[in-house]
């Protein structure tokens, strides 16, 4: 890259190069093979390498620059963002082999962490794909203890968030070779809720009946539960925590709500999430038509999974119709006719800029997972309000609500023939 009029200066703030106290310089990846690390418009942010020997350590990921924020970017992001969007769930494992392993097995719906502590940004890029977060570590790696570290941020971005343990000294790589895809999606069928995997955690090798021990496990419960915003869900799982350290219900409330445990999510939180939600599916909605009007050959199809009504932003609602009328119609597909057609000022505005929109490559998987994303969007609200109209009942059974949602959850999973 010198030779090629590159300053070293430049190479060594691109963390390419390495400078030692005396002033001569390295490169930072020597003696490694190169994994490219791309944001998630795909532009090239930063590299990892892991050593070809016995180098330490076996893992190296480029420092942070200007271009890359660790915080900020997954590993294979960009490929599976579509993958993600149509299972409405992200697999998240701890090394590029693991991610590439199981994308070469079938499995397309996976990123990595990039051997850093999930942050809350993460969350969110995930969030605009994503409602399940199912993260998959070897059983006995420290991989289980970044997953506790990074969770609750999970958790309070509304996520689902599981846990798919292999069994022990086997990484997703080596399992899904040895085992294949298939065995892999079930453990990740077979995965278990963060709740329940941090008590099994807590309560191995201890003794759950010492009043010391039930005190710390409580404790560090409460900081994992702090992050969980459904009281139907709270309630399930103190009970949870009371039944598995054989302690009285009450005591347990009593102590989680002492460690700051509220059954009450605060308004302005939740205010801001649904703000957030409503955006998110806004920029799905204005998404999709764009991609329809790019191909109209997949309109028709379109309405026999949602309707124009299906949409939640009025303009949106009329192009929709616009749109579905015109894939009717006897005449060929006329996108600049279409904007003529609308009396609203305003929504022909909007069709005019839909029609300059940039196609994307593979418009096709573009349109099934903006399709997906609004059918399990218009499920979760129908949950939420589910929720929301059951918690006001007087009489309400936190165990039959559960059981209620968890239907509902089920719903919003894809079939295995879709």
């Amino acid at each position: 890259m010198v030779r090629n009029g590159f300053p070293p200066e430049l190479l060594v703030r691109g963390g390419l190069l390495r400078e030692r106290e005396d002033g001569r310089r390295y490169d930072y990846f020597r003696n490694r093979i190169i994994f490219p690390i791309v944001d998630g418009r795909g532009d090239l942010v930063a590299f990892g390498g892991r050593a070809i020997d016995d180098a330490v350590p076996k893992y190296l990921n480029s420092p942070e620059t200007p271009l890359y924020k660790k915080s900020e970017v997954l590993y294979f992001l960009h490929t599976a963002r579509t993958a993600i969007q149509e299972e409405g769930r992200a697999l998240v494992t701890e090394g590029y082999l693991d991610a590439i392993a199981l994308y070469e097995a079938g499995i397309g719906n996976v990123v990595a962490s990039l051997g850093t502590v999930l942050s809350e940004t993460h969350a969110r890029i995930l969030r605009r794909s994503a409602e399940e977060v199912v993260f998959v570590f070897d059983g006995d790696s420290a991989g289980s203890r970044a997953v506790i570290s990074g969770a609750p941020v999970f958790l309070s971005e509304g996520f689902r968030v599981r846990i798919a343990l292999l069994p022990s000294g086997k990484d997703p790589d080596d399992y899904v070779r040895e085992q294949g895809a298939d065995a892999m999606r079930q453990r990740v069928e077979d995965s278990v809720n963060l709740v329940e995997f941090q008590i099994r955690n807590l309560a191995a090798d201890v003794d759950p009946n010492a009043p010391e021990t039930q005190a710390r496990l409580v404790s560090e419960l409460a900081a994992l539960l702090k992050s969980v915003r459904s009281p139907i869900l709270l309630k399930s799982y103190g009970k949870l925590v009371a039944e598995q350290f054989d302690m009285d219900p009450e005591d347990v409330w009593a102590e989680l709500r002492r460690q700051g445990v509220s059954l009450k999510t605060p308004a302005p939180r939740r205010d801001t999430r649904r703000k957030e939600s409503l955006d998110a599916r806004m920029s799905v909605e204005r998404q999709l038509l764009a991609w329809l009007i790019a191909m109209p050959s997949e309109i028709e199809a379109a309405s026999e999974r949602i309707s124009p009504s299906d949409f939640a932003d009025p303009m949106h609602q009329e192009i929709a119709r616009l749109l579905w009328s015109a894939s009717q119609g006897s005449e060929p597909f006329d996108a600049l006719l279409l904007v003529e057609t609308s009396s609203d000022d305003h929504v022909r505005e909007l069709l005019s800029r839909l029609v300059l929109v940039r196609r994307p490559p593979d418009l096709p998987s573009e349109i099934a997972g903006c399709l997906a994303r609004i059918e399990r969007d218009i499920l979760r609200r129908g949950e939420q309000r589910h929720l929301e109209d059951r918690t006001k009942e007087d009489d309400v059974d936190d165990l039959v609500v559960a059981r209620e949602l968890l239907e509902l959850t089920r719903q919003r999973r894809p079939s295995k023939s879709t």
